[in-house]
């Protein structure tokens, strides 16, 4: 277990200076689900009390991270890209639609990058049809595994927007090709790639906390 100061080093560490206001800090339940989220994405390797709670996903997310910085090296095949994929929907569910998980999409539907208001919708982008996603994807990784490019920030745009253009999956897309990104900086400068990728996490991580905790109750007994 983490010593009370190490705790208290690591929270300030992270956090913006809000948390340093007095009602805040008399907030312990508040406090003790920010640590909660910040062990998890800093991975101190202790043993998280109770209360703590770190959703799956969250967890899938960082054993996705830890593959691709630690295992820099390795080649990237279709098996690798597609666990990754499944690490983040742990219940085969995104939200509450069941979606395929640790495969490529196989629905007939195009699948489209979509914004605007409801019935205004506007079509941004659409993917290659699902049948083209196999043979897409065999083109990415055989460039991707050549490693014929030599800049290395010149690869990871590449391949992230390569990527991104294809959207293989039915959901999890921008997460997995953050990841690549983080795959082939890590290449050079190894945990720093990482590290940087971890704060931002937290950052968003505490501001969603926080957000949580300080918004107004809402009767739901109606």
């Amino acid at each position: 277990m983490v010593e009370g100061a190490r705790l208290e080093s690591v929270y300030r560490f992270i956090a913006y200076p809000g948390f340093e206001s007095p009602s805040l800090r008399q907030d312990n339940k508040c406090k003790k689900a920010t640590l909660g989220w910040l062990f998890a994405f800093v991975r101190l390797g202790v043993s998280v009390e109770k209360g703590h709670n770190v959703p799956r996903h969250v967890d899938g997310l960082l054993d996705i991270m830890d593959d691709a910085v630690n295992k820099a090296a390795d080649a990237l095949p279709h098996e690798r890209l597609q666990g990754w994929q499944a690490a983040l929907f742990p219940t085969g569910f995104s939200g509450m639609a069941k979606i395929l998980v640790g495969a490529y999409r196989e629905h007939a539907e195009p699948m489209r990058i979509v914004g605007g208001r409801t019935g205004r919708e506007q079509v941004h982008f659409e993917a290659p049809p699902s049948s083209r996603v196999p043979a897409e994807m065999d083109a990415l990784l055989d460039w991707f595994n050549a490693r014929t490019e030599q800049d290395t920030l010149v690869q990871a745009a590449l391949a992230h927007l390569w990527f991104e253009t294809i959207h293989p999956f039915e959901d999890g897309n921008g997460r997995v090709g953050r990841v690549i990104i983080d795959l082939v900086l890590a290449r050079d400068s190894g945990e720093a790639s990482r590290l940087m990728r971890i704060r931002n996490a937290c950052w968003k991580a505490v501001t969603i906390t926080i957000a949580s905790w300080n918004a107004p109750s809402t009767d739901r007994s109606m």
